[in-house]
Formats: C-alpha cells, sequence, structure tokens
C-alpha cells in the first residue's frame, strides 16, 4: 500500500464503528470491531414507557457494554440524534423501529446501513 496516500490507508484499514440501537444488544449484531452503545434519555420521555421496560432496557444496556468492553463507547445524550451529530464512518444493522430506521436512513452515506438481521426473512421475500 505505498502508493496509497497514508489518509486513505487510515480510513480503509480501520474497521467502522458499529451503531448498536436498543434491542440489538445481543451477539447476532457484533461482528467482533469497535461499537458506539447509546443510552438517549429521549428513549423514556417520548412516550410512556412502564418502568420495569425502562429498567430492563438499561440493565441490559449497561451490561451489553460491561461485556464488550474496551470496544464500547458508551455515549449519555438526550436525543438520540446528539449522539451521531458530527461522527462518520458508523454503521449499523437496520433497525426494525420506524423512528430509528428514519433517523439512520437520512444520515446516510455518513452511515452504512446493514441489512436487518434477526428475522426468518429478509424484507424481500417479505414483501413478495
Amino acid at each position: 500500500m505505498s502508493g496509497v496516500p497514508r489518509s486513505v490507508r487510515e480510513v480503509t484499514d480501520t474497521p467502522r464503528r458499529r451503531l448498536v440501537l436498543p434491542g440489538q444488544y445481543g451477539p447476532l449484531f457484533d461482528d467482533g470491531g469497535p461499537m458506539l452503545v447509546v443510552e438517549a434519555l429521549e428513549s423514556f420521555t417520548a412516550r410512556p414507557v412502564h418502568r420495569a421496560k425502562a429498567h430492563l432496557w438499561l440493565s441490559a444496556l449497561r451490561h451489553r457494554v460491561r461485556e464488550l468492553g474496551d470496544r464500547a463507547e458508551l455515549v449519555r445524550v438526550d436525543r438520540f440524534r446528539d449522539a451521531l451529530d458530527g461522527r462518520a464512518g458508523l454503521q449499523v444493522v437496520d433497525p426494525p423501529s420506524r423512528v430509528l430506521r428514519g433517523l439512520v436512513r437520512r444520515r446516510s452515506p455518513v452511515i452504512e446501513v446493514l441489512p436487518s438481521r434477526g428475522f426468518v426473512t429478509d424484507e424481500d421475500e417479505f414483501t413478495a
């Protein structure tokens, strides 16, 4: 790679940071690279959430961050989009939530959206 400028090598040699969304804390969404986990207050204030559900959700998030160790970066923000502003080189598995799906797709190509995981069929098969 000696003919390739250093800045290009750094971008291509570095694995993209995986944005981990609620519901994507399991191993199915982990490809072994660095991960960005967002704890957003709006997840609990945008609409009513049962206290027990909120507790389990936060517990799962924080346990996953602990399991990932140095590979995880935990960001605590008021609004989910605040964690994404000014970040480049992210990838995310397409979220099932309409709100989060719209949020990450509007930031394309800054955020690379990977195909959904965890379903029996892919979206094209389901549509057909």
